[in-house]
């Protein structure tokens, strides 16, 4: 097989480490053609792996020596880095299939960008579609991060590893400082709701209780467990009365409870929607003060996708999710001192499926964030290759390229389909067992109510309460994982759009 010639090690030494690993299988350091360490490791975190050639086969190692991938280099089909603004992939096209290589930083992306050139020009070369052996001529433009000397992703962008991930969410939330005023509005709304919400439970006991189970002899429990307002209940009579009473005003909670959620819901749009609208104009007015480098660097349809589907994604979130998640926690809190002040031995029980439910979440997170990060590069790749065949259209036309143009759409589509099938997938299936963990919490605490009901230490209408209660309590885990999805492709846009705010102009 032919090759070109490349000095060992060119682009970054290899650590003895590595040595020890390659020597292990039966490689010296003379036939390492080159060896290229990336910043980043298979689980999208910052971390040391190591892409490495020989004439007979493509390793990548882990930094602590462990061997990710051996392919044969002659069952390498093809190469291709997929870059985006903040991250990139190396993939390979082997004859068994597509191979995710290894993943790097956006600040190591020309050096991949180069090995993967160098190597589709080799593999040509070798299948005599090329005249001449590629030439080995790189040369590293690397700027580094001054507080943690990492690669910059380039001359424009700010450090990826130092940017703080969980302060990308109040750095959303700044955009409200203009609206500062129907802000806090909007939050007095949320917690007059929450307040409301928790008051038809408490009046369903008083209703069991002390209207329609009192008689002339109340158990011990009825008597342990009467409140104030359950005792003016109790001398309304006839019962009747009592009984239309407590009725409409349930009723009226349930107005006023409406009537706030409609202020709640239009407060929100209006300041959502304007945020959005400015973090596009603020995206979009950063564009015109960078250089055409920065844009040579980046496909266009890449760049629209940052300013209508990412800012898409991210208004969404913020006019259902935001507002979901600020109402179920005031809640989740809310539900919960009321379920200790009401029975704490039995809101003891409700924790048991806690620990199931946030950890699952935390790994979910983390599993899907980083699925939905390398499906967003599919999707970049898929509006690049709709922008470059629609603009250059007579290009296309003139040269009879309609079916190549069809057939490279076809695989992105496909690529883009099936990332995001696999992100579904694992939604699919946390789901199940999320929703298994809340109806157990459930089920414990009827089986410990019953007993304490034979036992006569519980009436019926406090056991009902908290069910009721119980069910509101669950309900923000009910949704944890939909919401952690949706929460995640979110962040992902926003980082993807603060990634262009904060790229540097000159």
């Amino acid at each position: 097989m032919s090759t070109a010639e490349t000095p060992t090690g060119t682009l970054d030494p290899i650590p003895d480490l590595i040595k020890e690993t390659l020597k292990k299988l039966d490689i010296r350091s003379e036939q390492i053609r080159f060896a290229v360490q990336s910043d980043v490791n298979s689980t999208g975190n910052y971390g040391e792996e190591w892409f490495v050639l020989t004439d007979a086969a493509i390793f990548t190692v882990t930094g602590k020596g462990e061997v990710l991938h051996y392919i044969p280099y002659k069952s390498v089909l093809g190469i291709r880095p997929e870059i985006v603004v903040d991250a990139g992939l190396l993939v390979l096209e082997t004859e068994d299939g597509t191979v995710d290589l290894i993943r790097y930083s956006s600040g190591c992306a020309s050096k991949f960008g180069f090995v993967a050139r160098f190597i589709g020009d080799e593999i040509e070369f070798r299948k005599g579609k090329r005249d001449e052996a590629p030439i080995w001529d790189y040369k590293p433009e690397e700027q580094f991060c001054q507080s943690c000397g990492l690669l910059l992703p380039d001359e424009f962008s700010p450090c990826p590893a130092c940017t703080k991930k969980h302060k990308i969410m109040l750095r959303i939330l700044s955009y409200i400082r203009p609206y500062r005023g129907r802000a806090i509005l909007f939050m007095l709304f949320v917690i007059a709701g929450t307040v409301i919400s928790l008051v038809p439970p408490y009046f369903s006991r008083i209703l069991i209780d002390d209207i329609l189970l009192l008689n002339d002899a109340p158990t011990a429990a009825q008597e342990a467990s009467a409140t104030q307002l359950g005792s003016i209940f109790r001398a309304i009579q006839p019962a009747a009365l009592a009984l239309s009473i407590a009725v409409g005003a349930l009723l009226a909670i349930q107005i006023i409870r409406e009537i706030f959620t409609v202020f709640r819901l239009r407060l929100g749009a209006w300041l959502t929607f304007r945020v959005a609208a400015n973090i596009r104009s603020h995206v979009y007015q950063h564009l015109h003060n960078l250089s055409i480098r920065f844009f040579d660097k980046r496909k266009t349809g890449t760049v629209i996708s940052h300013i209508t589907e990412d800012s898409e994604r991210l208004q969404d979130f913020m006019l259902e999710g935001l507002s979901f998640l600020a109402v179920e926690l005031l809640l989740f809190f809310g539900i919960g001192g009321m379920l200790f002040w009401m029975n704490w031995q039995l809101a003891c029980f409700i924790l048991i499926p806690i620990p199931i439910i946030v950890f699952g979440a935390g790994w979910f997170w983390k599993k899907v964030r980083s699925l939905w990060h390398r499906a967003w590069r599919r999707r970049s790749k898929l509006f690049d290759v709709v922008n470059d065949s629609v603009s250059g259209i007579r290009v296309v036309r003139a040269f009879g390229q309609q079916r190549s143009e069809v057939n490279r759409f076809a695989d992105a589509n496909i690529d883009a389909r099936d990332y995001e099938t696999n992100a579904e997938l694992i939604w699919a299936t946390y789901y199940p067992p999320l929703m298994f963990a809340v109806q157990l919490g459930s089920l414990i605490v009827w089986y410990a109510g019953g007993l304490n009901i034979i036992a006569g230490s519980m009436t019926l209408g406090t056991l009902m309460a908290f069910n009721a209660y119980l069910m509101m309590f669950y309900e923000p885990l009910r949704y944890i994982s939909p919401l952690i999805n949706w929460a995640s492709r979110s962040m992902t846009a926003a980082e993807r759009l603060f990634e262009v705010i904060d790229s540097q102009p000159e």
